[in-house]
């Protein structure tokens, strides 16, 4: 038989709505490290770039750690795949 009633929202999600249920907060809830997350040298020139100008913000809102890394690589990738695609469609307009 599967669990019964909504899934608990998270320690800070119940914090900022101000806590309606009474319930105790857990806090054992699990935390990612902040910090400092690396770009891949595997980004290409204009995903780095894009890397370059989101993870700041993102590191100053709390909203980057070490186990969101993967997922700004592959938006960062997408975007420099984006950037790359659009440049060969200009190029193929300019050329006709």
């Amino acid at each position: 038989m599967g669990l019964r009633g909504a899934a608990q929202k998270p320690r800070a999600l119940r914090v900022l709505e101000g806590n309606q249920s009474k319930r105790p907060l857990n806090s054992n809830e699990p935390k990612p490290k902040s910090g400092k997350v690396t770009c891949p040298r595997f980004l290409s020139p204009s995903a780095k770039d894009e890397w370059r100008r989101i993870s700041p913000e993102l590191s100053r809102l709390g909203l980057l750690t070490q186990v969101d890394r993967s997922a700004l690589a592959i938006y960062a990738s997408a975007w420099g795949d984006y950037v790359t695609a659009c440049s060969h469609i200009e190029d193929e307009r300019v050329y006709k």
